[in-house]
């Protein structure tokens, strides 16, 4: 080749001397001089094939189908690109230049306009102007499912998940938004029964405030895939409280208002629990050595109660178990104690054909009874007796029996004497 271009050169220059001065021949030259030039340059720095294997591809135009023609890609919408070869061409001297970075591919959905499967043509962009005969392998994606669009507003529900710290109080999970709107293929988005947001309390000691993620669930609870999914709000924040906790005693000196009847005696007073479990910020915590509960009003009291009431807790300080806090109150009336004298002793069980002879010693009753019932005490409510079941003739010392009504309330009957003697005949 050489070797042709300098005999060219030479024959030219033969034929200038001739035809110097005319100007058309002079443009035919310098035409004629850059096909030489550039054929030289061919000749001195030809093209070379270079081929970039699993190419990435990309879409264009996804949101004016899904926002304007309100259309959608079936499922994952990355799932049917392929990975491409490209073939393409580029001047020698530029071969070790040649980069991933010199062409991209795409797919354009500005021509997809209804629902159905459609093919792609896979084109592309050179960043580099010396690429020349590109090819792509595939260059189309075939059967790709169009479908419309569907959009659903669902309740986003917090679920904790995880093993928590015995030694500390974890509150209600709150997530935001409490509603998601979820926008996508129709077949995706009817698909989705509730959403969920996950929090792992596993080793977590203080108060949770993040971003988390959506999680779909379909009516079997197993997970949709999100992809080809959009969401109202991106990332919801998942927030929950956690403090430490402290076991105290319940103080019931001050749980009491007023007195109870006069007639009465306040026995005791105990609450149930004994001692609870509350939560707070750690100095808080440190501070308090048992918890008192309000006041209850025991103005008049008569009998046993037991009562619901509340725990007086600083600000900051919560329980940790919401059961009530019930006080048992006890009171025992008053007592009283009543002497009766000269009072006639019975005789009962005795045999068929006996009698006692004489008339039995009188005795005297001390009796001790509730202060509010001592006006009701009177001979007529007591029955004195001595028992003479099984006894022959003769004389016997019996004890005396005393049984006073049981409205009474008595709580301690002593007879003086204890014991009569009785002749039997």
């Amino acid at each position: 080749m050489r070797r042709i271009l300098e005999l060219i050169t030479a024959k030219a220059r033969q034929l200038g001397r001739g035809l110097i001065k005319d100007p058309g021949i002079k443009v035919i030259a310098l035409l004629f001089a850059i096909i030489l030039w550039s054929s030289a340059m061919t000749e001195a720095n030809p093209m070379t094939v270079v081929t970039l294997r699993d190419m990435p591809v990309a879409y264009r135009g996804m949101d004016a189908l899904n926002n304007m023609r309100e259309l959608a890609i079936s499922g994952d919408p990355e799932s049917y690109l392929p990975t491409v070869d490209v073939r393409l061409q580029v001047p020698r001297n530029e071969y070790l230049q040649v980069s991933r970075g010199d062409i991209t591919l795409y797919v354009d959905l500005a021509n997809v306009n209804e629902d159905g499967l459609h093919t792609l043509r896979i084109d592309y962009v050179k960043t580099r102007a010396s690429i020349q005969g590109v090819t792509l392998t595939p260059a189309a994606i075939e059967s790709v499912p169009v479908e419309t669009m569907g959009k659903r507003a669902i309740p986003v529900k917090p679920v904790v998940v995880g093993v928590a710290d015995t030694n500390y109080w974890y509150g209600p999970a709150r997530v935001s938004p409490t509603i998601v709107q979820i926008t996508g293929p129709t077949t995706t988005v009817s698909s989705v029964d509730s959403v969920a947001v996950y929090l792992d309390v596993t080793g977590v000691t203080s108060t949770i405030d993040r971003s988390a993620s959506f999680v779909l669930l379909d009516a079997q609870g197993n997970e949709i895939d999100a992809a080809g999914l959009n969401f109202s709000t991106p990332n919801p924040v998942v927030s929950m409280q956690i403090l430490p906790t402290k076991t105290l005693p319940v103080d019931t000196s001050l749980a009491l208002s007023g007195e109870v009847d006069t007639d009465y005696t306040l026995v005791g007073v105990t609450s149930y629990p004994l001692q609870v479990k509350v939560a707070g910020e750690q100095h808080l915590l440190d501070a308090l050595t048992s918890v008192q509960l309000a006041p209850v009003d025991i103005t008049g009291l008569k009998q046993d109660r037991t009562l619901s009431t509340n725990l007086r807790l600083p600000e900051g300080v919560s329980l940790v178990d919401s059961a009530p806090v019930l006080l048992s109150i006890r009171v025992d009336p008053k007592l009283d104690t009543k002497v009766l004298d000269n009072l006639p002793v019975e005789v009962t069980g005795l045999g068929q054909g006996r009698r006692v002879r004489g008339d039995l010693p009188r005795v005297d009753v001390q009796i001790t009874l509730p202060v509010f019932l001592r006006s009701e005490l009177n001979a007529g409510r007591l029955q004195l007796y001595v028992d003479a079941s099984g006894l022959g003739a003769g004389t016997h010392t019996l004890d005396v029996i005393c049984q006073a009504d049981a409205d009474l309330l008595a709580t301690n009957v002593l007879v003086m004497p204890a014991t009569v003697g009785i002749q039997i005949e």
